[in-house]
């Protein structure tokens, strides 16, 4: 959950968000709440939680993650900055801002929390074709997704659909193969 104007309390907005999946998991009939209990500790940004710039070499902060270049587009998705979570959590998000019209995001999600990964599990849409997958890993089930907004997704299908494909699939394989090659999982 992110706040993009005006301020509130991180407490109050994880307590907005609690509230909303557990809103949602009743209306699915989901009757095992335990899971969606206020969160003991919140994760924040890492850092002051300022964008920092994008090293395409090394996205988020991440050894060897490199942008593949099907996933940029010269003048219109190119690196800009990153906001992640920080470290010690079994959840790490990082969002990408590209330099481009419309300032384009890409986000990048990985968790080891079980909870996540079973309910996604559970899930039967969930394929590294839809990206986001769980992936057995040495040290348990590991949730990989990536997700970009309607400003990226828009400026993809301009060039083609050949080439929102191609980046797409790019884009998640180049992360899944570097979280899970970190984390002792198969890669793709």
């Amino acid at each position: 959950m992110n706040l993009t104007r005006g301020r509130a309390a991180r407490e109050d907005l994880a307590q907005a968000a609690m509230s909303a999946a557990r809103h949602v998991a009743e209306g699915l009939g989901c009757a095992d709440d335990s899971a969606l209990q206020t969160p003991v500790r919140l994760q924040g940004p890492s850092d002051s939680g300022e964008p920092q710039p994008t090293d395409p070499a090394n996205a988020c902060g991440m050894a060897d993650f490199r942008l593949p270049d099907a996933a940029l587009l010269k003048g219109k998705a190119e690196p800009g900055t990153e906001r992640a979570t920080g470290s010690g959590s079994k959840t790490r998000v990082c969002e990408l801002t590209m330099k481009g019209p419309g300032a384009p995001r890409i986000t990048l999600a990985v968790s080891e929390d079980p909870t996540l990964t079973q309910g996604v599990r559970r899930d039967e849409t969930v394929t590294p074709q839809n990206t986001r997958t769980v992936s057995a890993g040495a040290a348990g089930d590991l949730y990989v997704a990536v997700n970009y907004d309607n400003t990226y997704r828009d400026l993809l299908l301009d060039a083609g659909n050949a080439s929102h494909e191609q980046a797409r699939t790019a884009l998640f394989k180049a992360f899944f193969d570097t979280v899970a090659k970190d984390r002792g999982c198969r890669t793709t």
